[in-house]
């Protein structure tokens, strides 16, 4: 089944450089009629004396049947091709017999597609491609700067003001509307709101020149607008314009793209120079079933078309002798423009682990998720879909804005890249389903995986090729709404876990304050403790000195005399604990009252004796060696008096 299908690739891109036809549906549908004859599917399309296209297939007697746009499906259908079930309506009309009129009017009738609405608007030809632009905002209510047309010519520019019949339209062509940010999510479409105001300085070097130019300008500058305001400095006309900077080997995003959705930093490098366009290829000499002329020689093809120019078998596109990640992303973003145009996704030239490192360098909350592009060059979709859908200026917009881009090559098998995946996530689930689930022909593949900021990475979808770009695109933004749903989930997850977060630590922090007062309260306890049994112990030691000072004194003191006995005074002694009677003699000095007094517990550094009339304080005013006799002490009641208060002591702190 690999080599049939191999052949009828084989075929079919033969057929489309031999017939010059771009649409591949068109192509397929013509070779189905004459069951891949490449001889009479040629031979059919040459065009007859009035410029028509005649379809032959000798089976069915084909010159006679004219094929129109009303019933082009309904034959497909009956022919149908591998592509069948995904195959859009054709925008190429085959030609009916001589006799119909193919004259051209004065105005193209577009057949503008948006939601599953068409709508006809109809152009007078002396008008510009801008009225275009201007009449689709009208009906649809798109600006223009978010307006993605599919469907013109790769010359033709929306934006442009040259008449529309310099582009020579058919009378009638079908387009495909879509807005470049209504499809998105909605926390995509703020991202893309913010960048569309921000400013972006592009450092701009013209190679030709070696000259740099440094330009300001806001993310809603269109493509086209930079490359006009190019043109006036450099001199380029803006269709020979080659870029790069956008990504390795890509010429630029579409002219109505805004700065902002080609994804660029907003202080960025890029580099133009004059694109020298190949000489036109002749239209090659295809003789009929009764010549024996045979086929011109295809002009020679270059060599990095990666192409053989006989069997058209397309190289590999990494090399066996390949060893390293970053090696075999060189070649894959090297080739693949080259082989399937240049306006081709921005793969990152690197390892899978630093895929998911610039997946993950923004804020956790804005994290982007990584879409890993499996090729398959056994497939035989691989080169319609790469070139027709995956290359188109609308899917690629869509990943440059939403995926951090990588790639491998799965045409010899998917054991390398099991084993990559392997290493990078443990626990990703889903891979044996690359093995199991997919057939060839399901290839190529798109491996949208989202990596958790906290936890392991998961695989949101596995994405397959698609031959029409807006079942594509839905696929796609199925995908990044699937991740902006799990983001959404995780802010939600790390919102609660910050909250309980900052819970436990207000719970911490009020504990730790009243473990601290705690121990504060302890320790001004303990202190006070200690404050408390050294005063006692100072108090006790006073103590046990005055008991001692009181003992000395009552030995030296002299007996008191007895009663009745000449030259004897009574005195009458008043204390803070009571009263106190004895006799002394008169010839007695005052220090023998006041050493008895001491040994009573008033000592004389702790208590004051004071008269009563005159009031005298005996122990400060008298000398000690002075009689009782002198100082007329006979019968007098005298006073004790502490001389500090029992906070005021003399072993007080």
């Amino acid at each position: 089944m690999d080599s049939n299908d191999n052949d009828r690739n084989e075929i079919l891109a033969n057929f489309q450089a031999c017939s010059g036809i771009e649409n591949v549906e068109e192509c397929i549908a013509i070779l189905e009629q004459t069951s891949w004859d490449l001889h009479k599917a040629v031979s059919g399309t040459l065009p007859d004396n009035n410029g028509d296209v005649v379809v032959v297939d000798d089976d069915n007697d084909l010159p006679n049947h004219q094929f129109t746009r009303s019933n082009i499906d309904s034959w497909s259908t009956k022919n149908s091709s591998p592509f069948s079930r995904n195959r859009p309506n054709s925008n190429i009309l085959i030609a009916t017999d001589s006799n119909s009129s193919t004259g051209t009017s004065n105005s193209v009738t577009f057949l503008v597609q948006n939601k599953g609405l068409t709508y006809p608007i109809i152009i007078d030809r002396n008008a510009s491609m801008n009225e275009l632009r201007n009449q689709i905002h009208t009906i649809f209510g798109i600006p223009g700067d978010s307006q993605v047309i599919l469907g013109l010519p790769t010359d033709c520019l929306i934006t442009s003001d040259s008449p529309i019949s310099t582009f020579a339209f058919p009378n009638e062509v079908t387009l495909d509307l879509i807005s470049s940010s209504a499809s998105l999510p909605t926390c995509m479409q703020n991202r893309m709101e913010d960048r569309q105001h921000k400013p972006f300085l592009l450092h701009i070097t013209d190679t030709d020149r070696n000259k740099t130019y440094d330009l300001n300008y806001t993310g809603s500058t269109l493509i086209s607008d930079v490359k006009f305001d190019i043109s006036q400095v450099t001199g380029i006309p803006t269709r020979q314009q080659r870029w790069s900077g956008f990504t390795e080997g890509h010429p630029g995003p579409h002219d109505a793209v805004t700065l902002a959705q080609t994804g660029v930093a907003t202080d960025h490098s890029l580099s133009v120079c004059r694109s020298v366009r190949p000489a036109a290829r002749a239209p090659p000499t295809v003789a009929s079933d009764d010549d024996d002329v045979d086929m011109e020689e295809p002009p020679e093809v270059v060599e990095d078309t990666f192409y053989d120019c006989v069997s058209r078998t397309p190289s590999p596109l990494v090399p066996t002798t390949c060893t390293s990640q970053r090696e075999a992303l060189t070649f894959i973003a090297s080739k693949f423009p080259l082989r399937y145009g240049s306006c081709s996704p921005m793969f990152l030239v690197g390892s899978l682990s630093e895929a998911i490192a610039e997946a993950s360098s923004s804020s956790m909350f804005d994290s982007r998720g990584i879409a890993i592009y499996l090729h398959n060059d056994r497939s035989i979709l691989t080169n319609v879909f790469c070139s027709q859908v995956l290359c188109s200026e609308a899917v690629v917009s869509l990943l440059t804005l939403n995926f951090v881009m990588w790639a491998w090559d799965v045409s010899s098998g998917l054991d390398r890249l099991l084993s990559i995946l392997s290493q990078e996530f443990a626990t990703l689930q889903g891979l044996n389903a690359l093995t199991s689930d997919y057939e060839t022909d399901d290839f190529p593949l798109l491996l949208v995986l989202y990596v958790k900021p906290r936890g392991p990475a998961e695989i949101v979808s596995i994405v397959k090729p698609s031959l029409t770009i807006p079942e594509y695109l839905a696929d796609l933004t199925r995908s990044i709404t699937d991740i902006s749903e799990k983001l959404q989930n995780f802010m939600l997850e790390e919102t609660e876990r910050r909250a309980r977060a900052s819970v436990l630590a207000e719970q911490d922090i009020a504990y730790n304050e009243s473990l601290a007062a705690d121990r504060m309260k302890e320790k001004s306890k303990q202190d006070e403790e200690t404050v408390k049994r050294d005063k006692e112990a100072l108090v006790e030691e006073a103590g046990r000195i005055r008991e001692v000072r009181m003992q000395s004194i009552a030995q030296i003191l002299r007996e008191e005399p007895p009663w009745g006995a000449p030259g004897v005074y009574q005195l009458r002694i008043r204390t803070p604990e009571g009263q106190l009677v004895r006799r002394f003699y008169a010839s007695d000095p005052l220090q023998t009252l006041l050493d008895y007094i001491g040994s009573r517990g008033f000592l004389q550094d702790e208590f004051r004796v004071l008269t009563l009339f005159p009031k005298r304080d005996l122990t400060e005013d008298v000398d000690g060696t002075v009689t009782l006799e002198s100082l007329g002490l006979n019968q007098v009641t005298l006073t004790v008096e502490r001389k500090w208060t029992d906070e005021q002591g003399p072993y007080s702190p």
